[in-house]
């Protein structure tokens, strides 16, 4: 699974589609349908990458949410600052497609 870590840019790459999160801004104390989705998204690609920690999918953005998007931040190498947006959205839409096409 290296080759996704090229650091080649990848905001105009397809992004697959799933519902649940539109990219809006999600950080600390935020709640709701769209932290369980992102929390979700954070445990799928934990199974493929250990090093980033899984997580409660509760909704609520706390302390571990956080520690879990920081690192899938720094290795993915987006801007380490806790925000999950747009650009966090698809770049794990884009990782959690790849993988899946790995496992094919």
């Amino acid at each position: 699974m290296t080759d996704f870590l090229s650091g080649s840019t990848f905001t105009d790459r397809y992004v697959p589609y799933r519902s649940g999160w539109d990219g809006q801004e999600l950080s600390l104390s935020s709640q709701g349908e769209s932290v369980a989705v992102m929390q979700q998204y954070l445990n799928e690609i934990a199974q493929a990458y250990p090093a980033i920690p899984a997580v409660k999918e509760d909704g609520i953005f706390g302390v571990k949410t956080l520690n879990s998007l920081l690192l899938f931040q720094h290795f993915f190498q987006l801007d380490v600052d806790g925000i999950a947006g747009r650009l966090t959205r698809d770049r794990m839409l884009q990782l959690l497609d790849y993988i899946d096409r790995q496992e094919l």
